[in-house]
């Protein structure tokens, strides 16, 4: 069986996963490329939080002056929004977001405690990088993973992915 034939059922999830991972990366160089993107609710409180501080300063300011006006908020359904986006033009944003032309993507698990439920956790663990950026496994567990990382076991993926941008 071909890889085409392959990849016809893999979710959307796997098949982009190594273009999210790249897109992680070029995020840690230059996040204000990215506009307002969030990876999910753990980046969006801090931003919510900001909001109202903000919304509370900017009502009591208007509070003061006399000149309050209502403030509207608007919920969508965006099911099947992106359907309409035009894949050509966002295959050219996400080309202009990438500063090489080659990613290497090293693939690391850390087995680690999770002490309350008495059981051990897996945790996937990637490291994007220019091809030329490679560093071998025991420097990576040694002075990455072991800082993040308390009584945890290391395991090199051994495998490694190249992407390549098109």
């Amino acid at each position: 069986r071909s890889s085409s034939w392959d990849q016809r059922y893999l979710s959307t999830n796997a098949i982009l996963s190594t273009t999210f991972d790249v897109l992680k990366f070029e995020h840690g160089r230059v996040p204000s490329s990215f506009g307002s993107g969030v990876y999910g609710l753990n980046n969006v409180f801090p931003l919510v939080c900001k909001f109202v501080k903000d919304l509370k300063k900017c009502q009591m300011n208007k509070f003061e002056k006399h000149n309050s006006r209502p403030l509207y908020f608007a919920s969508v359904d965006i099911k099947k929004c992106y359907d309409n986006i035009n894949q050509d033009h966002l295959c050219n944003i996400v080309c202009d977001l990438l500063s090489e032309n080659d990613y290497l993507i090293q693939n690391f698990t850390v087995l680690h405690p999770f002490e309350s439920m008495g059981k051990v956790q897996y945790k996937s663990v990637k490291r994007v990088c220019p091809p030329e950026c490679y560093v071998q496994f025991p420097t990576i567990a040694q002075n990455h993973l072991a800082k993040d990382y308390t009584n945890s076991i290391f395991i090199d993926g051994v495998k490694c992915n190249v992407a390549k941008k098109r």
